[in-house]
């Protein structure tokens, strides 16, 4: 399994490394320590992120995302709306 740093992340996504950790403490990011002691994550992760940012850009709330944990194809739907009005 690939695993990535927050840093990596970061580059990656253009997400801070706070928000990234504030993800996982809210527990939609299912991230955990190496060795190391740094924060890594992994493809399904980085997918998740994808999935927070779309939702977060069609109007979910963080809460939202926690409680209700809409699919990627609603996700979609609202985009697609969004994006057309």
């Amino acid at each position: 399994m690939t695993l990535f740093t927050t840093g990596d992340v970061c580059k990656r996504t253009g997400l801070t490394e706070r928000s990234i950790r504030y993800y996982s403490n809210l527990d939609l990011l299912k991230a955990r320590k190496n060795a190391n002691g740094q924060l890594v994550l992994s493809k399904l992760d980085l997918e998740k992120i994808i999935q927070i940012l779309a939702a977060k850009i069609t109007g979910y709330k963080l809460k939202d995302l926690k409680d209700r944990q809409p699919s990627l194809g609603l996700i979609k739907k609202d985009l697609w709306i969004y994006v057309n009005i």
